[in-house]
């Protein structure tokens, strides 16, 4: 048995003295790489404590923290034992990160909840011309409530899109209306000119004929617009 452990012994330590630059380099290259977290988190914990979260740029902010986690993987190889410390630590980070992100989006998301209920109203309005022209006069505040978290943005844009879509059909509606009361009143005024012209253009019409022709003309509503 001892002769084996002998012959064991030198063929391993002859097969670990080939590695060993190998393992040198990579115990290198991970330290370099705990070094490296160790340095982002310190950059990213002195980003956090600068910030006014009352007045910062949520797009800007949004974009730094989905960065991050991409960033922190880039960070390999390292030796797990060795990097749970720092890694709790980028956890935690993140943590407070996405709490006064939340925090943010809900104080822009209530500017914004409460404009929808602007916008709805609008869908009552008895002058649908009015409640479209309020409607494109809420886009601005609506653009400029500041940033909201991507997820709840898109749901309260897509409400708000239903709330609009209906107000504009609303308006698109009555035009249409409009537009056939308008032909129609005009259809019916040309009748009245053709039947007056073919009196005029008839020898053996009597003067009668023609004072009705004029009165029921002169009877006939004008449209507001010539027809297209």
């Amino acid at each position: 048995d001892q002769q084996l452990w002998a012959r064991f012994k030198l063929a391993s330590d002859q097969a670990y003295a080939h590695c060993r630059d190998h393992f040198l380099a990579l115990d290198a290259e991970r330290a370099a790489m705990l070094e490296k977290r160790t340095q982002l988190c310190d950059q990213l914990s002195g980003f956090l404590e600068q910030q006014q979260w009352d007045t910062a740029n949520g797009a800007a902010l949004w974009e730094i923290r989905r960065q991050a986690p991409i960033d922190w993987q880039t960070l390999n190889p390292v030796r797990y034992t060795d990097a749970r410390e720092v890694n709790q630590r980028f956890r935690q980070l993140l943590k407070h990160f996405d709490e006064q992100l939340d925090a943010l989006s809900q104080s822009h998301a209530a500017r914004l909840e409460q404009l929808l209920v602007d916008f709805t109203k609008l869908t009552t309005e008895p002058d649908v011309a009015k409640a479209a022209q309020e409607a494109k006069r809420l886009q601005r505040p609506w653009r400029d409530a500041g940033w909201v978290h991507p997820h709840l943005y898109r749901k309260l844009e897509k409400q708000k899109r239903l709330v609009c879509d209906a107000i504009f059909q609303r308006q698109q509606e009555q035009h249409q209306q409009t537009a056939e009361k308008e032909q129609q009143l005009a259809s019916n005024l040309r009748q009245e000119l053709d039947q007056l012209q073919t009196l005029l253009a008839t020898d053996s019409t009597d003067v009668g004929q023609l004072d009705q022709a004029m009165q029921q003309l002169r009877q006939q509503p004008e449209p507001d617009h010539a027809p297209a």
